[in-house]
């Protein structure tokens, strides 16, 4: 899903094309919108769930304060699961740079 490459590079988009991506996903089919969802690392967010069919299906958390992209989930149809936390990110002037936390 195309869409999942913008919330990942979140921090490098202007806010008025994130937006207007958020409202096409709501469009799509075979994706949903979920309270409630974990990253890897359990913190709480948002999810852009898309359901891949065969029972697996995608969750892309975001942050509930901000829709920054937290990480990613994959569950399949037992239940197994994989996924990744973004645990910070960020654009610096010059390589070495640190982003704040």
């Amino acid at each position: 899903m195309t869409a999942s490459r913008y919330m990942k590079y979140g921090p490098m988009i202007p806010p008025d094309t994130v937006a207007g991506m958020y409202r096409a996903l709501a469009k799509l089919p075979r994706v949903s919108i979920e309270d409630g969802a974990t990253d890897a690392d359990g913190r709480p967010g948002i999810s852009v769930v898309f359901d891949a069919g065969d029972g697996v299906k995608a969750y892309y958390i975001l942050d509930p304060d901000d829709y920054h992209h937290m990480g990613l989930k994959v569950v399949d149809a037992d239940g197994g699961a994989v996924g990744l936390s973004v645990l910070g990110s960020g654009i610096m002037d010059k390589a070495g740079d640190v982003p704040r936390s």
